[in-house]
């Protein structure tokens, strides 16, 4: 692990493919470090896959740090439908009911029907308390979310 925190999420922004994927493996040892910084990577990162990275890497923090969950919110407005999905996986796992208000004000006026069906998903999940309906659609209660490295309250 070289250089800060916030170096290493501004080094998301550039690479694409497995570089993008090397970039954010290496975000992992800063662990919760990284959350003060994604509001600015959100904001000054041009490419979608870099945005959705940077999220998909903090949701293992969604339930303990509001600022990943703020984030997220504010990427439900993103340009990117990838983003947008993300961010919704991101306020599933997170459980937080703050969010509500933003998923069904988005789901108003989100014009693609896969990024509707996550929101909804991301709804299911922090209504009823249970994550693993992000990935459990079907609520057959066979499908389970493992968040890799996830950080849960207490």
């Amino acid at each position: 692990m070289t250089g800060t925190a916030a170096e290493a999420v501004a080094a998301l922004d550039g690479p694409k493919g497995s570089a993008l994927e090397d970039a954010r493996e290496a975000l992992i040892p800063f662990g919760r470090a990284i959350v003060p910084h994604v509001a600015d990577g959100m904001a000054r990162f041009r490419r979608a896959e870099a945005r959705a990275a940077l999220l998909y890497t903090v949701i293992k923090f969604a339930q303990v740090e509001p600022l990943a969950v703020t984030a997220a919110i504010a990427a439900l407005d993103d340009r990117s439908s990838l983003v947008r999905s993300t961010a919704c996986a991101l306020l599933a796992f997170s459980l937080d009911t703050g969010a509500l208000d933003a998923l069904h004000t988005r789901a108003a006026v989100e014009p693609r029907d896969n990024v509707r069906a996550d929101i909804a998903a991301a709804i299911a999940a922090i209504t009823e308390r249970q994550p693993d309906l992000w990935v459990d659609r079907n609520r057959t209660g066979q499908v389970h979310w493992h968040v890799g490295g996830a950080v849960h309250p207490g």
